[in-house]
């Protein structure tokens, strides 16, 4: 990810480091004092009072210290330590990354891309991993013997080949809050209806634990937990053919408490 994404995102984002206050020169100089005082788990606050008595000023009340760990990131100096004890986050010195050539390492997030999520088009990849479509149609173009085309509702879409037929036209799933399956992709039309979508995304950015049923979103459920009974509530639009039951078994397994549903 870092050596393919890495260099995108730093560059795009130094309009915000600027409206910060981070400009070249003092990227420079924090680039080098933060190799001096990263020298262990460092929370914010704590690397911001020693870049100071480096010479190096951020306003701690400002976006300036998470721009320039951003930066720091997209650039390979810092990475997430472990939290500590309280649930605050720390900071390290990433270290010295394999060497991986950028090509390489976008063709092999395009292809681990189409693993997961296929089919799907240039601009649900764009739309994934943060760049512009016509990066995502160069990356494509670039692992075209691995891919195949389909039609995905008139749109060009692509799969990899050799992956076999799967029938999942039966297969129901509880898939939770912000799932990666519907997530993935630069709109969700395809595996939720149009009449239903404000069900899934009512506003706000909030999605709803949706039930699929072979890949088509036909309803939401939600869940609560009364003395050791796990009991789920469905709200489903259309009929499904499946078996729901094990869905919500797996459910009471992970919990450990028995379960109902209505």
């Amino acid at each position: 990810m870092h050596a393919a994404v890495g260099s995108y995102f730093a560059a795009r984002g130094a309009p915000r480091r600027r409206r910060s206050g981070l400009d070249d020169a003092l990227l420079e100089r924090a680039a080098t004092a933060l190799e001096t005082v990263l020298g262990e788990p460092t929370t914010r606050g704590v690397l911001v009072e020693r870049l100071r008595e480096c010479g190096v000023e951020l306003d701690p009340t400002g976006q300036a210290p998470a721009d320039l760990l951003a930066w720091g990131a997209n650039v390979g100096l810092v990475c997430r330590g472990p939290d500590t004890a309280n649930d605050e986050p720390t900071y390290v010195l990433m270290g010295r990354l394999p060497r991986v050539e950028p090509d390489e390492a976008l063709a092999t997030l395009a292809r681990r891309y189409l693993a997961g999520y296929a089919p799907a088009t240039a601009g649900d990849l764009g739309a994934w991993s943060g760049p512009p479509v016509t990066w995502a149609r160069r990356v494509l173009a670039a692992i075209g013997d691995l891919t195949e085309t389909v039609d995905a509702d008139g749109r060009e879409a692509f799969v990899l080949k050799a992956e076999g037929e799967i029938d999942d036209t039966s297969t129901v799933r509880l898939v939770g809050h912000f799932d990666a399956y519907l997530l993935g992709y630069r709109g969700r039309e395809l595996a939720v209806p149009n009449p239903f979508a404000n069900r899934i995304q009512a506003g706000g950015g909030f999605v709803m634990p949706a039930v699929v049923h072979g890949g088509l979103v036909v309803g939401t459920w939600r869940s609560h937990v009364k003395g050791d009974v796990l009991r789920v509530e469905l709200d489903v639009w259309r009929k499904i053919s499946g078996a729901i039951g094990n869905e919500v078994v797996d459910l009471g397994r992970f919990l450990g408490v028995r379960t109902s549903t209505s």
